[in-house]
């Protein structure tokens, strides 16, 4: 015998994954070799979560391929030094990024130099990830690298400076600078 509260449950879970696949995203690729004179058109195509391998795409044919995107795709976050120089000496940059679940440690960076980190983000809980940022002369700062509610990025890349963080989105092809949270 069902009872109403299974029944009650069993709508609440299709409904569930109806709304899910409403939240994803199909997208097709096709790569379409129009080289002149006969040549082949060599590529390699991957994202941070798979490698598709090299292909040799012959004259005036394709190659092509489809994924999903949704609220459980990977998110990809890089965090570069670019402070600069205090008199002669280059600023290193020490930083300690941690989540509600995550603790990434800390990493020195030198001038220029990154670090990168990946995640699949809670759309209940909505991640967020704060850094301490710290570097010569006593000078603290913190900020939000990641927040579900403000970041609308899968590939999030940010450049630390002595003023502000700035990100440069790579899904909308835009730069934002930020004030840093204290």
């Amino acid at each position: 015998m069902v009872t109403a509260t299974f029944c009650y449950r069993a709508l609440l879970l299709v409904l569930f994954f109806v709304g899910f696949l409403a939240l994803t995203t199909a997208v097709s690729v096709l790569i379409r070799n129009k080289l002149p004179d006969g040549l082949e058109l060599n590529v390699h195509c991957q994202s941070g979560d798979d490698d598709l391998g090299e292909h040799v795409i012959p004259n005036k044919e394709s190659y092509d391929w489809s994924f999903t995107t949704g609220p459980f795709s990977r998110v990809h976050v890089t965090v570069e030094n670019d402070l600069g120089m205090l008199g002669s000496d280059h600023l290193v940059l020490k930083a300690h990024c941690r989540s509600k679940d995550d603790d990434l440690g800390v990493r020195n960076l030198p001038p220029h130099a990154s670090f990168k980190f990946s995640f699949r983000p809670h759309v209940i809980f909505k991640t967020v990830f704060t850094c301490d940022f710290d570097w010569p002369n006593n000078v603290h700062h913190q900020f939000d690298i990641y927040n579900y509610d403000r970041d609308d990025c899968r590939n999030c890349s940010w450049i630390i400076t002595p003023n502000t963080p700035c990100m440069h989105n790579f899904d909308r092809q835009n730069v934002k600078c930020h004030p840093w949270k204290k």
